[in-house]
């Protein structure tokens, strides 16, 4: 998968999983505050703020290295669906 692909997939599921975690961090907080069981709700929120983090940075990454890509012609040029494209040459910007 090329990176461009893998930023398309990891930034919104990434951004998706960090809301979940967040929510589900506060619910938890809420039921403790009531007085009810929260430790494995509050545990499994951690889990999935972190799993959205990690998707993130790793969105970054794969970006990073596709504008690299482009830019230092690293590898022959690609349109984003991934087609190569010999007679398309990146523009610097």
């Amino acid at each position: 998968m090329s990176p461009f692909r893998k930023w398309q997939l990891f930034a919104p599921l990434g951004l998706t999983l960090i809301g979940a975690g967040i929510s589900l961090t506060d619910h938890a907080s809420f039921l403790k505050s009531q007085g009810e069981p929260w430790f494995w709700l509050g545990t499994f929120g951690l889990v999935v703020l972190n799993s959205g983090v990690a998707l993130m940075a790793d969105a970054v990454k794969n970006r990073v290295l596709y504008e690299l890509e482009v830019r230092y012609s690293l590898r022959p040029y690609s349109n984003p669906q991934g087609n190569a494209s010999k007679s398309s040459k990146p523009t610097r910007s």
